[in-house]
Protein backbone atom coordinates (compact mmCIF):
# COMPACT_ATOMS: atom_id res chain seq x y z
CA UNK A 1 0.00 0.00 0.00
CA UNK A 2 1.47 3.78 -0.68
CA UNK A 3 2.29 6.29 1.74
CA UNK A 4 -1.35 8.10 0.38
CA UNK A 5 -3.61 5.05 0.57
CA UNK A 6 -2.47 4.59 4.27
CA UNK A 7 -4.78 7.55 5.16
CA UNK A 8 -7.62 5.64 2.88
CA UNK A 9 -7.03 2.89 4.84
CA UNK A 10 -8.25 5.12 7.97
CA UNK A 11 -10.75 6.65 6.64
CA UNK A 12 -12.32 3.01 5.50
CA UNK A 13 -11.69 1.72 9.02
CA UNK A 14 -13.31 4.67 10.49
CA UNK A 15 -16.64 4.52 8.01
CA UNK A 16 -16.64 1.17 8.49
CA UNK A 17 -16.18 1.03 12.32
CA UNK A 18 -16.19 4.02 14.18
CA UNK A 19 -14.44 4.77 17.11
CA UNK A 20 -16.76 3.86 19.35
CA UNK A 21 -14.43 5.81 22.57
CA UNK A 22 -16.80 6.08 24.63
CA UNK A 23 -17.10 2.18 24.57
CA UNK A 24 -13.34 1.45 24.49
CA UNK A 25 -13.11 3.38 28.06
CA UNK A 26 -16.07 1.29 29.78
CA UNK A 27 -14.44 -1.70 28.04
CA UNK A 28 -11.24 -1.39 29.56
CA UNK A 29 -9.67 -3.29 32.48
CA UNK A 30 -9.01 -1.89 35.57
CA UNK A 31 -5.08 -2.75 35.43
CA UNK A 32 -3.50 -0.76 32.97
CA UNK A 33 -6.47 1.57 32.10
CA UNK A 34 -4.92 4.89 32.56
CA UNK A 35 -2.50 3.42 29.35
CA UNK A 36 -5.35 2.13 27.56
CA UNK A 37 -7.54 5.43 27.89
CA UNK A 38 -4.43 7.01 26.51
CA UNK A 39 -3.60 4.86 23.72
CA UNK A 40 -7.80 5.32 23.00
CA UNK A 41 -7.04 8.84 23.03
CA UNK A 42 -4.49 9.11 20.62
CA UNK A 43 -6.70 6.93 18.48
CA UNK A 44 -9.38 8.87 19.00
CA UNK A 45 -7.24 12.06 17.77
CA UNK A 46 -5.30 9.96 14.95
CA UNK A 47 -8.55 9.21 13.35
CA UNK A 48 -9.64 13.33 13.39
CA UNK A 49 -6.27 14.86 12.48
CA UNK A 50 -6.77 16.59 9.35
CA UNK A 51 -3.04 16.19 8.90
CA UNK A 52 -1.13 13.62 7.93
CA UNK A 53 2.01 13.96 9.70
CA UNK A 54 0.29 14.24 13.06
CA UNK A 55 -2.19 11.36 12.13
CA UNK A 56 1.14 9.08 11.59
CA UNK A 57 2.02 10.45 15.14
CA UNK A 58 -0.67 9.48 16.98
CA UNK A 59 -0.82 6.65 15.54
CA UNK A 60 2.16 5.29 16.25
CA UNK A 61 1.73 6.40 19.70
CA UNK A 62 -1.51 4.38 20.03
CA UNK A 63 0.39 1.78 19.40
CA UNK A 64 3.02 2.34 21.86
CA UNK A 65 0.93 2.44 24.04
CA UNK A 66 -1.26 -0.34 23.61
CA UNK A 67 2.05 -2.49 23.15
CA UNK A 68 2.73 -1.25 27.07
CA UNK A 69 -0.84 -2.77 27.64
CA UNK A 70 -0.38 -6.08 26.22
CA UNK A 71 2.65 -6.35 27.95
CA UNK A 72 1.57 -6.13 31.18
CA UNK A 73 -2.14 -8.00 30.25
CA UNK A 74 -1.47 -10.41 27.37
CA UNK A 75 -5.45 -11.24 27.09
CA UNK A 76 -6.63 -7.78 27.05
CA UNK A 77 -9.30 -8.67 24.07
CA UNK A 78 -9.86 -4.83 22.79
CA UNK A 79 -5.98 -3.79 23.14
CA UNK A 80 -5.51 -6.58 20.09
CA UNK A 81 -8.13 -5.07 18.29
CA UNK A 82 -7.49 -1.73 18.69
CA UNK A 83 -3.81 -1.85 18.20
CA UNK A 84 -5.09 -3.12 14.92
CA UNK A 85 -6.67 -0.94 14.22
CA UNK A 86 -3.76 1.44 14.46
CA UNK A 87 -1.84 -0.88 12.36
CA UNK A 88 -4.70 -0.93 9.65
CA UNK A 89 -4.56 3.23 9.43
CA UNK A 90 -0.77 3.19 9.17
CA UNK A 91 -1.03 0.35 5.82
CA UNK A 92 0.55 -2.26 8.22
CA UNK A 93 -2.06 -4.99 7.04
CA UNK A 94 -0.29 -7.95 7.87
CA UNK A 95 0.54 -6.39 11.64
CA UNK A 96 -3.21 -5.56 12.02
CA UNK A 97 -4.27 -9.03 10.85
CA UNK A 98 -1.77 -10.89 13.32
CA UNK A 99 -3.53 -8.23 16.37
CA UNK A 100 -7.12 -9.72 14.98
CA UNK A 101 -6.35 -13.01 15.20
CA UNK A 102 -4.61 -12.82 19.16
CA UNK A 103 -7.99 -11.02 19.50
CA UNK A 104 -9.76 -13.83 18.02
CA UNK A 105 -7.91 -16.63 19.56
CA UNK A 106 -8.86 -15.20 23.23
CA UNK A 107 -12.42 -14.23 22.12
CA UNK A 108 -13.36 -16.22 19.07
CA UNK A 109 -16.69 -14.18 19.22
CA UNK A 110 -15.31 -11.06 18.93
CA UNK A 111 -17.51 -9.21 16.24
CA UNK A 112 -15.02 -6.35 16.08
CA UNK A 113 -11.77 -8.22 15.50
CA UNK A 114 -14.06 -10.24 12.83
CA UNK A 115 -15.33 -7.16 11.41
CA UNK A 116 -11.66 -5.51 10.84
CA UNK A 117 -9.63 -8.78 9.81
CA UNK A 118 -12.46 -8.81 7.31
CA UNK A 119 -11.30 -5.27 5.81
CA UNK A 120 -7.63 -6.47 6.50
CA UNK A 121 -7.44 -9.22 4.79
CA UNK A 122 -9.57 -7.37 1.75
CA UNK A 123 -7.05 -4.91 1.75
CA UNK A 124 -3.99 -7.65 1.33
CA UNK A 125 -6.50 -9.40 -1.67
CA UNK A 126 -7.55 -12.05 0.25
CA UNK A 127 -11.01 -11.48 -1.05
CA UNK A 128 -11.88 -15.15 0.72
CA UNK A 129 -10.60 -14.80 3.84
CA UNK A 130 -12.14 -11.47 3.92
CA UNK A 131 -15.82 -12.86 2.64
CA UNK A 132 -15.78 -15.62 5.71
CA UNK A 133 -14.99 -12.87 8.31
CA UNK A 134 -17.69 -10.67 6.94
CA UNK A 135 -20.04 -13.86 6.61
CA UNK A 136 -19.15 -14.95 10.69
CA UNK A 137 -19.53 -11.06 11.52
CA UNK A 138 -23.03 -10.85 10.06
CA UNK A 139 -23.81 -14.28 11.92
CA UNK A 140 -22.26 -13.05 15.19
CA UNK A 141 -24.34 -9.85 15.04
CA UNK A 142 -27.46 -10.87 14.09
CA UNK A 143 -29.74 -11.21 16.98
CA UNK A 144 -27.46 -7.83 18.54
CA UNK A 145 -30.13 -5.00 19.16
CA UNK A 146 -29.92 -2.74 16.43
CA UNK A 147 -29.44 1.17 16.29
CA UNK A 148 -26.52 3.32 15.91
CA UNK A 149 -23.26 1.95 15.06
CA UNK A 150 -23.62 -1.57 14.74
CA UNK A 151 -26.70 -0.71 12.41
CA UNK A 152 -24.32 1.02 10.26
CA UNK A 153 -21.67 -1.52 10.47
CA UNK A 154 -23.99 -4.42 9.42
CA UNK A 155 -24.98 -2.24 6.44
CA UNK A 156 -21.54 -1.57 5.51
CA UNK A 157 -20.19 -5.42 5.75
CA UNK A 158 -23.43 -6.34 3.87
CA UNK A 159 -22.90 -4.12 1.57
CA UNK A 160 -18.95 -5.28 1.08
CA UNK A 161 -19.93 -9.08 1.07
CA UNK A 162 -22.57 -8.52 -1.97
CA UNK A 163 -19.82 -6.47 -3.65
CA UNK A 164 -17.27 -9.78 -2.80
CA UNK A 165 -19.53 -11.86 -3.88
CA UNK A 166 -20.21 -10.40 -7.43
CA UNK A 167 -16.35 -10.32 -7.41
CA UNK A 168 -16.03 -14.03 -6.83
CA UNK A 169 -18.87 -14.62 -9.50
CA UNK A 170 -17.03 -12.48 -12.23
CA UNK A 171 -13.47 -14.68 -11.30
CA UNK A 172 -15.45 -17.88 -11.61
CA UNK A 173 -16.81 -16.97 -14.91
CA UNK A 174 -14.92 -18.50 -18.07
Amino acid sequence: MRKGEVFLALAVVIVVAGVGWVAIMAQQPVGGSETYAEASRFLFNAQRASDPVEQEALLQQAVVLYSRVLREYPEHVNAYVKRGTAYAALGAWERAVADYNAALRLDPTCSEALMQRGIAYEALGNARGALLDYEAFLSITEDAPYGGRLTREREAIQHKLGTLRQQEQVAKAP
